[in-house]
């Protein structure tokens, strides 16, 4: 409307996105949550698509630094996570934009809060050496913690320990009866900073020591984490035959290709080869032809 400011979704009712010229004008209308998480929202998508520049979108994260609601915040630390596993050296901010935030929720005591607290630590965690030293000496208390918790804490023991933190993991994943945990400490342990302690996590799969059914897991989970993907990839691909098998006639593969590729695509040209064979249908993943997408359409430009 000519000469007047209009604020569009109200409450984010609707299923669409906005985009705002003026960004200044919507913080000034007093938008609420909701509101607050649906424009992150939407400009992280708009980044994604490259309807704005990585600029204007860090403009608006740190316009959203102070943010004091779990939901629009909690949606800035899951993004900015995303984007700094795609290229932590770009996005080396995010660590310090997650960092203010722990320092905000630390004494929160909501169930929520507690929530987004415990995914914001394991983030920080992963990126944050000395920090995960801190967070790696609540592992003696671990039975007190709140599931989330819990695996912000190993994750944290992982990074900052190395080969002693491997060792713990390992036990305590072999001592363990519940598949909830069995997962827990296998993410916690690719989470390492050591290549050899990743690749040798990734080779109890083929020992028998890991059910089938969370190999899928430890690949997608290896090829997340920036300092585990070239290993994780290298121990794929030598290894995608013997997996393909123990998969026949599921679509498992598939799920696990199209889960790792947007990630090692990045870096490794040899992604797009596998991938074009899968979905001209040269690679058949577990019985069955998968639609692959390209490197073009599942990494960012």
């Amino acid at each position: 409307m000519e000469g007047k400011k209009v604020k569009l979704n109200l409450d984010r009712t609707g299923f669409y996105r906005v985009f705002y010229e003026d960004l200044e004008s919507f913080f000034q209308s007093d938008p609420n949550p909701m509101e607050r998480w649906g424009l992150i929202n939407d400009y992280f998508a708009f980044l994604l698509k490259g309807i704005i520049t990585p600029e204007e979108y860090v403009y608006l994260v740190k316009r959203m630094e102070s943010e004091e609601h779990y939901l629009p915040a909690g949606e800035v630390a899951s993004q900015l996570t995303l984007l700094y596993n795609i290229n932590s050296d770009k996005w080396s901010l995010a660590k310090d934009i997650i960092s203010n935030y722990v320092a905000k929720w630390e004494n929160r005591k909501s169930d929520v809060d507690r929530q987004t607290y415990a995914s914001m630590i394991a983030s920080l965690s992963y990126m944050d050496r000395d920090f995960a030293a801190k967070v790696s000496t609540m592992m003696d208390n671990m039975e007190s913690l709140v599931p989330e918790m819990k695996d912000a804490v190993v994750i944290a023991y992982s990074v900052a320990k190395g080969e002693k933190g491997f060792e713990k993991l390992m036990e305590m994943y072999k001592n363990s009866k519940f598949d909830e945990e069995k997962l827990r400490y296998l993410k916690g342990m690719l989470a390492s900073h050591e290549p050899h302690l990743i690749a040798n996590t990734l080779n109890m799969s083929l020992s028998g020591e890991v059910k089938k059914q969370d190999i899928p897991f430890m690949v997608i989970w290896g090829s997340i984490y920036p300092r585990a993907r070239d290993v994780t990839w290298e121990w794929f691909k030598a290894h995608m035959e013997r997996i393909s098998k123990y998969y026949e006639g599921t679509p498992r593969m598939g799920v696990i290709m199209s889960n790792i590729l947007p990630f090692v695509g990045l870096k490794h040209e040899d992604a797009l080869d596998i991938a074009s064979e899968i979905k001209s249908g040269e690679i058949i993943c577990g019985g069955r032809q998968t639609e692959a997408r390209t490197l073009q359409e599942v990494t960012m430009k």
